[in-house]
């Protein structure tokens, strides 16, 4: 009998043992303690329109912004996608939440002043977005590490990338988990004075359908997604403290009736049970209460 393996096929089985993704190892990480990972994702806004109308000017652009921005940022890049970065990091407390909040809106500040066009004498925004996700006892998200680099896949990394899609410029766009964390922080410590500022510079900016995110399947149902399932909207919170950064030109806004620049005044008790319901219409309660659990929060 031959012992001739196809030279493709070895390759593939090296990178299913490299990633870590594999029915094999699949219990090995779901034995893991769970712990939180915050991401974050800055872009260029319009960064397609950018390198199709400013042809002698775009790579001078992105190479700045893929070089300059990280600099001295205070969590660990993790990859680029393209023209996006994106960082990552496991945080054990509120506190740093906050910190990483408060430094991705200041490097959003930052950003756009390097990026001016010589030709034209234009700035150029960039859009930032947060998100969290429970990585470890649970199903839903996993640390691989593809060729022996480090990276997350799964539902909530998913939704933090359809998140991003609707960043707008001068603003960091907040994962809803995040600002459920914030306000059940507040609710059970009233005097921590730095969540509760951070969480007064977090506006509500409606609601919108992220692709492919919170579906509910139908009771009793067992056909495809389309027939038997329907979609939940997505609320969107931005954060910012200078409302004279944003513009209604530069903003990616999909609700124009809402006044950007004037923040909704909703007490915490408000926001605690608005998440609460939409939540509840989603199905995601136990995947919230569980990410509460991990900060020793109550639900």
């Amino acid at each position: 009998m031959s012992n001739y393996e196809d030279p493709k096929e070895a390759a593939d089985k090296e990178a299913i043992a490299a990633s870590a993704v594999s029915l094999d190892n699949y219990e090995k990480m779901r034995s893991s303690p769970s712990q939180l990972v915050v991401f974050v994702s800055f872009d260029i806004v319009r960064s397609v329109r950018i390198k199709q109308i400013e042809v002698d000017s775009w790579f001078h652009l992105f190479d700045i912004f893929l070089n300059k921005v990280p600099l001295g940022f205070p969590m660990e890049r993790l990859k680029s996608n393209g023209d996006e970065i994106i960082f990552a990091q496991t945080i054990n407390d509120l506190a740093c939440i906050v910190k990483i909040i408060e430094a991705t809106y200041e490097r959003t500040l930052q950003a756009h002043k390097y990026f001016v066009d010589p030709k034209i004498n234009k700035k150029h925004y960039v859009k930032s977005t947060i998100w969290v996700a429970e990585i470890g006892d649970t199903p839903k998200n996993f640390e691989i590490y593809p060729n022996g680099v480090k990276d997350y896949i799964g539902h909530n990394v998913d939704e933090g990338f359809r998140l991003a899609g609707f960043a707008s410029a001068n603003t960091v766009t907040i994962d809803p988990k995040i600002v459920m964390l914030l306000a059940k922080s507040i609710e059970q410590n009233s005097k921590n004075q730095k969540t509760k500022k951070c969480l007064e510079n977090i506006v509500f900016d409606g609601y919108q359908y992220l692709k492919d995110i919170w579906w509910i399947k139908k009771e009793g149902a067992d056909k495809g997604i389309d027939e038997d399932s329907k979609q939940q909207k997505y609320p969107l919170f931005r954060y910012y403290t200078d409302a004279s950064e944003i513009s209604s030109d530069l903003t990616y806004i999909k609700h124009p009736e809402l006044d950007f620049a004037k923040k909704s005044k909703h007490t915490n008790d408000d926001i605690i049970k608005m998440l609460t319901r939409t939540f509840k219409r989603a199905g995601v309660c136990k995947e919230v209460k569980n990410m509460l659990q991990v900060m020793k929060i109550d639900w």
